[in-house]
């Protein structure tokens, strides 16, 4: 999938010291069947219109951050860039360039069906980055729900499922004005800017844009 510009300047991101060992971060998120929720930030973003006035901020964008040991070890890469995500955002805290989310194209795993890939090697990394009260935002890739384009494809509602499992107390909830019932589509505004965040493999299906 197409992946969007970086919008702060953090394209390529220095080697850092991890935030903590890949293996009490393994421990802690057990290999199931069962996805476990990414962790939400303290402090979410605020309603829309209480940053209607804001023209000027930040916000990092990303993305495909599959490694290949999913499922066996917490993503090392991965870790390294979000350590370095963190430390940018808090330098630049409380300036008119703050960052103020994350948001991450896709491909999120290797292959989005599989619960321990995302349990062991995915979610553990960007429970750090929402512990940092980063709000976080996942658009799904092929990776994530495989390359059907038929709705009711069974691998298509596994990938889904680990997916709504994943991110269930960071996006906004099914029902929600900002969210299309039963899709991985949904939209944040903060701001002057308005974000659509949608599933590129399915760009064909028009109830993506009603």
């Amino acid at each position: 999938m197409h992946r969007p510009a970086h919008r702060t300047g953090v394209a390529r991101f220095a080697a850092v010291a991890l935030l903590v060992a890949a293996g009490p971060l393994a421990a802690q998120r057990s290999a199931t069947d069962s996805v476990i929720p990414i962790n939400p930030p303290a402090h979410p973003l605020p309603a829309e219109n209480a940053t209607a006035g804001i023209t000027k901020f930040s916000f990092i964008a990303y993305g495909d951050t599959r490694g290949e040991f999913d499922g066996t070890y917490v993503n090392t890469p991965h870790m390294s860039v979000v350590a370095e995500m963190i430390r940018r955002i808090r330098a630049r805290a409380g300036t008119d360039s703050a960052i103020k989310f994350v948001v991450q194209s896709g491909d999120a795993v290797v292959d989005g069906r599989r619960a321990d890939m995302l349990n062991v090697s995915y979610l553990p990394v960007i429970d750090q980055l929402t512990a940092a009260d980063v709000p976080y935002y996942l658009a799904v890739g092929n990776h994530d729900v495989r390359t059907s384009t038929n709705l009711a494809d069974s691998d298509r509602v596994k990938g889904l499922k680990n997916y709504f499992a994943a991110n269930a107390k960071l996006i906004p909830p099914e029902g929600s004005a900002r969210r299309l019932n039963g899709y991985p589509t949904y939209a944040v505004g903060y701001g002057n800017t308005f974000l659509i965040i949608y599933d590129s493999k399915i760009a064909g299906d028009s109830a993506q844009f009603e």
